[in-house]
């Protein structure tokens, strides 16, 4: 990361925070009160260059803290301070834009038709194998800071409009590069496996291998993932093709994900808990048996409510059951080209309380502690300890439950990473 060497505090103080949400739970609770989100009253946080130092009522603040010359100090009456918010799926680097297909999508035509007939996926893997590292970074890092507004502070990237060596390495570079560079901390996954490419259209297998065999190894030996993803579903990859997939991955440290059940149920959930995946995105079609399997596996479920709503479809993810089954449940925006065109998350958690009746509540935890596990990140960030990673949200309402209920809007005024500020609202107003 690019470090603000000039900066003239170590010591940031938060103070007369109006709520501030700790989030001490658990992964898999429902919480139906502020206290439950271990919210503070006018609360007040102290950081320690990039790290939360101690946190409590502003009336307990030591004294000691306030004494140091390096100190800066930040009054937030009637805001509300949560973990910084994690992004947990999206689509972030691409080339080119889909906004025809949205207007075909309006008119008639599913999602699924327009990839049969050489669109929707195949478009953005054309325009993207034709752009430059150059323009997929500088197109990237805008959209990045776009996410940072929203007060989000983590976002994992996936690969996977490549579909070649060269155009999934150099997408990958380019998440590598936005990591270095951009103050919003982006998580790599490969996702070679997104659908079959056009080429190989016949010769399946074919592919498959050069995945295994090719991809893998040069993206392992260049260490530029974190994840491999496989998107399990009827006009994409079998579970069987996805096992010797994300097998290969595991032999060589990538972690296991999947995209799975978002149109029907084909045995990916079953593949996942066998493989112990790190998560489980779309279940839209997920089935009461493998709910069951989902329960006694605790891999997060990555729920993705503004695909749903982006392609008009009707059945959203079952987020109250799964959360009635304690399994850790996450909301993320699923952001790309051509089902969820939005970095607005605190929206998209506005539309899973609408559409999945879950609480406020719920998805607070979903963006934060319960997407950091689902990076296997949650020992570092995700909610507000002394000893964690200081990468804080700062929204100016009344309470929590604002930022859904007052929605389409962007109610966040300022961010902080690492114990840097990096968006102040007022200084755009």
């Amino acid at each position: 990361k690019q470090v603000n060497k000039m900066k003239e505090y170590n010591t940031l103080i938060l103070t007369n925070i109006k709520q501030l949400l700790t989030i001490e739970k658990d992964f898999n609770h429902s919480y139906d009160e502020p206290e439950e989100l271990g919210s503070i009253e006018d609360g007040a946080i102290v950081i320690k260059n990039d790290k939360i130092e101690w946190i409590g009522q502003s009336k307990n603040l030591p004294s000691s803290f306030k004494n140091n010359r390096k100190t800066k100090t930040i009054t937030l009456e009637n805001k509300v301070v949560t973990p910084g918010l994690i992004d947990s799926h999206t689509h972030l680097i691409f080339a080119g834009s889909r906004e025809k297909e949205f207007e075909m999508r309006i008119k008639g035509s599913s999602y699924e038709d327009i990839l049969k007939k050489g669109g929707g996926i195949h478009s953005t893997v054309r325009a993207t194998r034709n752009a430059s590292e150059e323009e997929l970074f500088n197109s990237a890092y805008r959209r990045l800071n776009t996410f940072k507004k929203f007060g989000i502070t983590t976002v994992e990237v996936k690969s996977g409009y490549g579909l070649n060596l060269e155009t999934e390495l150099k997408m990958l570079k380019v998440a590598k590069k936005l990591n270095e560079y951009h103050p919003v901390d982006v998580v790599p996954t490969f996702l070679g496996a997104h659908i079959i490419p056009e080429e190989y259209k016949q010769k399946r297998e074919k592919y498959i291998n050069i995945i295994i065999n090719e991809m893998i190894p040069e993206i392992s030996s260049k260490n530029l993932a974190k994840f491999c993803d496989v998107f399990v579903e009827k006009e994409a990859y079998s579970p069987e093709e996805a096992e010797k997939i994300l097998t290969a991955g595991l032999e060589a440290g990538l972690k296991p994900k999947l995209h799975t059940d978002q149109f029907s149920s084909i045995g990916g959930i079953k593949l996942a808990t066998e493989l112990n995946a790190s998560s489980v995105d779309h279940c839209d079609a997920i089935t009461e048996k493998d709910l069951n399997l989902l329960k006694n596996s605790n891999i997060p479920a990555v729920l993705l409510p503004g695909a749903v709503f982006f392609i008009s479809k009707e059945r959203y993810a079952p987020a109250k059951k799964m959360i009635e089954l304690k399994i850790p449940t996450v909301i993320s925006t699923d952001f790309n080209p051509g089902s969820c065109m939005t970095q607005n998350l605190p929206l998209i958690m506005s539309i899973a309380c609408l559409k999945m009746k879950i609480l406020p509540s719920d998805t607070i935890i979903s963006v934060t502690i319960n997407a950091a596990k689902s990076l296997n990140l949650e020992k570092k960030v995700g909610s507000i300890k002394p000893g964690k990673i200081a990468d804080l949200a700062i929204f100016d309402i009344p309470d929590y439950r604002h930022i859904v209920y007052h929605f389409g809007v962007n109610n966040c005024w300022m961010v902080i990473k690492n114990g840097e500020i990096i968006f102040e609202k007022a200084r755009c107003d």
